[in-house]
């Protein structure tokens, strides 16, 4: 196997392993990748690309999987977070769904990072956790990851609690859903600019 970026000499890789990764290249916006295969055996090649998108050009996308997501107040009503009063506890929550009837979706993850100005609820040691719908939460200090399974036709929905506790003006990140180790399944929806304000009167004035 020979490879070669931006029109660059061949790179030639000897492997008795089946399955062989390339990283690419990072920086640029605009690259070029060549491929060749030396040997008679045929080749199989997936190219995966990941990474931010820029602030306000991401769009909804969803392939494979259903996902929504809803933020209510600590009754249960719906919200808006584009304006919060400091100190309010709210709950986001996310719910996907497998829209094929025939094959479950394994090895799911939901990825959800958070502005600096909302605290993450670490449910799980508040003995709150996704009541068995979750494989694993995995709780960090700006996002929490979630694993799933999900049947064929099946609705899980997991609720995660905030509390807005810094004033300031945050990007709220896209919400994502996929399979590990299937990255044409999955859900995309884009996020946007959050304020976390002193009082209420801030909010009643927008």
């Amino acid at each position: 196997l020979s490879y070669a970026w931006n029109k660059s000499a061949l790179k030639t890789i000897s492997s008795t392993h089946k399955i062989c990764k390339i990283a690419m290249k990072e920086g640029a916006m605009h690259q070029t990748f060549s491929l060749k295969n030396n040997q008679s055996a045929r080749l199989y090649v997936k190219m995966i690309i990941r990474g931010c998108p820029l602030q306000n050009q991401s769009v909804s996308d969803q392939k494979g999987l259903v996902m929504q997501i809803q933020y209510r107040n600590m009754k249960n009503e719906p919200i808006a977070v584009n304006r919060i009063v400091q100190g309010m506890d709210f709950k986001a929550v996310v719910t996907v769904t497998n829209p094929g009837n025939k094959m479950a979706l394994k090895e799911m993850v939901i990825a959800q990072l958070f502005p600096d100005g909302w605290e993450l609820h670490n449910d799980r040691m508040a003995g709150q956790a996704t009541g068995g719908l979750a494989k694993y939460v995995d709780y960090r200090d700006d996002r929490v990851n979630t694993y799933f399974h999900l049947a064929p036709l099946a609705t899980k929905s997991f609720t995660y609690t905030f509390t807005a506790t810094y004033p300031g003006h945050y990007y709220l990140p896209d919400l994502l859903a996929e399979a590990m180790y299937d990255h044409a399944t999955h859900a995309t929806i884009p996020g946007g600019w959050t304020d976390v304000v002193r009082d209420e009167q801030q909010v009643a004035k927008h």
